[in-house]
């Protein structure tokens, strides 16, 4: 019966390689990438109809244009496509057997008057608008990110975009959104840019008031290029959403180019986010475990497909690979037995079946595993309902989660997050469920990283603006129920300019990060002290009980940088100009609260420390 464990396995496995081994066969044989076996195993995969096959049976080559100049989203660098939307063309390229051919040009507004003009067949990041959609059709969106302003360091916070309508904003030329404001703002006195280099170059030299943006395009260039002068200041309630934009004379390239985007699983995005998203974070992968399945996947899919050269369904080439399947047992049990992933049979809630790698993802020895009466003890408390009631609905035949995350339970009391991916089979000629585990305990602490850096200041590891508003928002809600009073407080310190010009900017970041440490000292658990930018801090004080709280924690500060800052043998003194802003009194919202704390900060700074406002 230990056959069924195996022929179910492969199966799994084979549902993500099968791909791989065509692909190879196509290659080491020379036959083009589009050949009938491929198109159909594509058909099956991704439910073509027949005319999608037969188109790209024909396609031979699909011309792509980008924005040469917008990373790391997109580029083109030595006459090379590269760039996220590259590596997602590199996905959809592998699923549909197709080629992309570069056409390249010197600015995103040719790239639009290229597929225009039908020079070029798609534009792999786009955002539809009404004038784009007069020439192009839209694929579902597979990228979303934020919009913001950006701003020299010496400006103010900004709440929201009709603070700063009065002020000269920069866009990039033909962009989505540039269109969309100019509709929804006619009043807007925008300048456009041909880049967002450009554009943040024009910011710096104060020809414009703010830039606006997407966040990872604008802090990508703060990061490599602007980082001493400029800062993120605002965020645009809005999202850019980007898709795959495609001639609109060609509807059948749009739905095929559509089913693949859909078709890209969660693992292939997360790689291609960490890979061009700046997260210094090491990953350990056992790359020979990982080749040898790739190789025995590669050999088995190479022999069966070479005999089998004429597949016309994907079911009837499963049922062929069973026949020989039965003829190669030790073939697979070494592709189990080597496998990076855990897998058990579970029956009747017992384990019936484990290869060594969950032996050593749980802690304990083979028998052990066999001998527990259930295998909840290796699920963490919290998590063994769900795990039991998605077990229980696959033994019925009911529609259950096939991947899910989890927490496992080690032998030491360990907890780590898994993912398992669960079918149903038949054991011994009963029903069992087949459950693959993967430790994503790299990938979770990828995405914690990527979240702290989102929600932080790299510099003081404060919070930044976005988790500020966050915090403030909840304060806001809790007190109007309670009617319980609440302060807000913006500091800026005084003649950090200064500092910087006399002692460079290494010294003014290690005055930042001393001023934060020490008024972070005199802080509850329940207040936060965030940065917004530049020398421009804010606290939240959620509760507090009168306005002689608020002055005495002002007092504390001014005191606790009284003493001078000392950096090796230099010795440099920072005060700081405080302004707060008290609820209900002040204000109702985040916008107004932080307003005239704002206000009153530069009241403080005008009359001098010794004054409060």
């Amino acid at each position: 019966m230990r056959k069924s464990i195996y022929i179910a396995i492969l199966f799994v496995l084979l549902q993500t390689s099968l791909t791989f081994a065509q692909n190879s066969i196509d290659s080491a044989s020379g036959r083009p990438i589009n050949s009938e076996e491929t198109l159909n195993v594509t058909a099956s995969l991704l439910e073509l109809t027949n005319e999608e096959i037969a188109y790209l049976a024909q396609k031979k080559t699909i011309k792509v244009c980008v924005d040469p100049g917008w990373m790391p989203f997109e580029a083109v660098s030595n006459n090379k496509h590269v760039g996220m939307s590259a590596d997602y063309l590199d996905l959809v390229a592998q699923k549909l057997g197709v080629n992309f051919q570069l056409v390249p040009t010197e600015s995103w507004p040719e790239s639009l008057e290229n597929v225009k003009s039908r020079k070029c067949d798609i534009l792999p990041l786009a955002m539809a608008t009404p004038g784009r959609k007069t020439y192009l059709n839209f694929t579902t969106p597979y990228i979303v990110i934020p919009l913001v302003i950006a701003t020299t360091k010496e400006k103010p916070f900004i709440a929201d975009l009709p603070d700063v309508l009065h002020h000269r904003m920069g866009l990039v030329k033909g962009y989505a959104f540039t269109e969309f404001l100019r509709m929804e703002y006619p009043e807007m006195d925008i300048t456009e840019f041909d880049t967002i280099y450009d554009g943040l170059t024009a910011l710096e030299k104060n020809e414009i008031y703010g830039f606006i943006d997407n966040l990872t395009t604008i802090s990508y260039e703060i990061t490599h290029y602007f980082s001493s002068s400029i800062k993120i200041s605002g965020r645009i309630n809005r999202n850019w959403e980007l898709g795959i934009a495609v001639r609109n004379d060609d509807p059948v390239l749009l739905h095929i180019l559509d089913k693949a985007v859909k078709s890209i699983g969660s693992n292939p995005v997360q790689e291609i986010h960490s890979k061009w998203i700046a997260v210094t974070y090491e990953h350990q992968f056992d790359y020979s475990i990982f080749w040898k399945v790739v190789a025995a996947v590669g050999v088995v899919g190479f022999l069966f497909l070479s005999r089998y050269r004429k597949v016309n369904r994907f079911n009837k080439t499963l049922q062929d690979l069973n026949m020989r399947l039965k003829e190669s047992e030790e073939s697979f049990r070494s592709l189990v037995d080597n496998a990076h992933e855990g897998i058990v049979v579970v029956q009747n809630k017992r384990l019936v079946f484990v290869n060594p790698r969950a032996c050593e993802m749980t802690g304990y020895d083979h028998d052990a595993l066999l001998n527990m009466e259930t295998f909840l003890p290796l699920i963490a408390p919290e998590a063994r309902e769900t795990m039991m009631a998605n077990h229980l609905k696959r033994l019925a035949g009911k529609e259950a989660p096939v991947r899910y995350e989890s927490q496992f339970l080690k032998r030491d009391g360990t907890v780590y997050p898994i993912e398992l991916t669960g079918v149903l089979i038949r054991w011994k000629n009963n029903p069992a469920t087949l459950n693959i585990l993967s430790d994503i305990s790299e990938r979770k602490a990828s995405e914690d990283a990527v979240r702290f850096m989102a929600l932080h200041d790299n510099l003081t590891r404060l919070p930044n603006r976005y988790l500020l508003m966050e915090r403030l928002e909840q304060s806001l809600a809790q007190a109007r129920r309670s009617r319980q009073p609440m302060a807000v407080l913006f500091m800026d310190l005084d003649g950090f300019k200064q500092v910087n010009d006399t002692y460079g900017h290494d010294v003014g970041d290690k005055l930042l990060k001393g001023v934060a440490q020490r008024v972070q000292k005199l802080m509850r658990d329940s207040d936060t002290l965030a940065r917004m930018g530049g020398d421009e801090f804010v606290i939240l004080l959620p509760q507090v009980d009168h306005l002689s709280g608020v002055e005495t924690l002002i007092s504390r500060i001014d005191k606790a940088l009284q003493l001078p800052f000392q950096f090796d043998s230099l010795e440099v003194k920072s005060r700081a100009s405080v302004g707060f802003s008290l609820f209900p009194e002040n204000g109702e919202t985040a916008e107004e609260l932080l307003r005239v704390a704002d206000q009153n900060m530069y009241v403080v700074k005008q009359k001098g420390r010794s004054k409060s406002a």
